[in-house]
């Protein structure tokens, strides 16, 4: 986080995740990233 204002948004979208008002797909459509991929660049990070 660069800024106190970009933690808020952070804290308020993880809020409505939680609370279920919104989802991932709804705030990121199209975005499809998996344990595939997360796992590839994990290996690429050591």
């Amino acid at each position: 986080m660069r800024h106190e204002d970009e933690l808020a948004s952070l804290a308020r979208l993880a809020r409505h995740l939680m609370l279920g008002r919104t989802t991932l797909d709804a705030e990121f459509p199209g975005y499809h990233d998996g344990r595939d991929d997360w796992l590839r660049e994990q290996g690429a990070k050591n």
